[in-house]
């Protein structure tokens, strides 16, 4: 058992900390300033596959009227598949700013796959490397249990002021400390930031809704019906007047952001945003009451592997 304590007790901290991390979920505090300073003198690759698309398209133009940070450059796809297959270590001079999909492995739950935009010097599979970054979660829907990606043009302006806005919190270190962690607002009783916010608008599009029923068969996706749950739940846990929350055309909900709306809030891949500053108010799981919390897996998970090694070892 002494043997095996050291192990233990370092399984325990990995545990813990990797989900004690605050961007303020990515990245833990002690790692911001590094973060921002090294791409602040880096230079931003974005791999593009064709700038006529009109997503790669929308997707350029956001970062040309919202990206400050550092330079950036777009990157011919093959020519960013051929840097994957290299396999190099991480250069402290590049980040990438890419799109990846995962899915869970527990697909009955809501939001079992999901696509994300990352900030990285990791540059393929980034939720499977020790490497930080910072992400902008986007919705999905499934065609016959595929994830299937929607149009999500509309949402690259927000994206960027987003991304763009958690840099530069980063700079000062001190306002990075005293603003809510991702971690606070995932809680479900963190209501209080929300307050000055109930009587604005906020805005949800069709897609919104595409993901909300991602893993519900089609005899059960009755949108009218799904709908009023789903905009129900927002309510619920937001306590935003429900005549305040709107579902919204992709045109409105761009306007609302290119407009730097102050009485206008997005609502998109779970969380909430600031149509004016993009920046992230509330996290909103529309399953949450079925998976536990972090820290419940945490000590599951460690009480299990102390009783394993005290079996192992004869104690028990």
């Amino acid at each position: 058992m002494k043997k095996l304590l050291p192990l233990i007790l370092v399984f325990l901290q990995s545990a813990l900390v990797c989900r004690a991390q605050s961007s303020k979920i990515n990245l833990r505090f002690d790692q911001t300033e590094e973060f921002y300073r090294e791409i602040s003198q880096a230079t931003l690759i974005i791999p593009i596959t064709d700038l006529k698309d009109p997503e790669e398209k929308a997707l350029v133009d956001a970062v040309k009227k919202y990206w400050t940070i550092c330079a950036y450059k777009t990157m011919n796809r093959k020519d960013f598949d051929a840097l994957q297959a290299k396999h190099d270590p991480p250069n402290p001079n590049v980040f990438y700013l890419i799109k990846e999909t995962y899915e869970r492995l527990k697909p009955r739950k809501k939001d079992w796959a999901y696509t994300k935009y990352y900030i990285t010097k990791q540059n393929h599979w980034v939720e499977e490397q020790d490497v930080p970054f910072i992400e902008f979660k986007l919705p999905l829907k499934t065609v016959n249990r595929v994830p299937t990606e929607v149009p999500v043009g509309y949402l690259f302006g927000l994206m960027i002021k987003h991304l763009n806005a958690e840099l530069l919190l980063m700079k000062d270190q001190e306002a990075y400390f005293n603003s809510p962690s991702r971690k606070k607002l995932l809680k479900v009783n963190f209501k209080h930031t929300l307050k000055p916010y109930a009587n604005k608008t906020l805005l949800v599009s069709k897609n919104e809704l595409e993901n909300y029923m991602i893993n519900l068969p089609d005899d059960e996706k009755d949108i009218a019906w799904q709908q009023e749950r789903f905009l129900r739940s927002i309510h619920k846990k937001t306590k935003i007047n429900p005549a305040n929350i709107k579902m919204a055309s992709e045109a409105d909900i761009k306007n609302a952001i290119a407009k730097a709306d102050a009485n206008t809030m997005i609502y998109t891949g779970y969380s909430i945003y600031n149509a004016q500053d993009a920046v992230m108010l509330r996290r909103i799981d529309p399953n949450k009451g079925a998976r536990p919390g972090y820290w419940i897996l945490a000590i599951t998970i460690s009480v299990t592997v102390i009783v394993v090694a005290s079996a192992l070892t004869g104690v028990l």
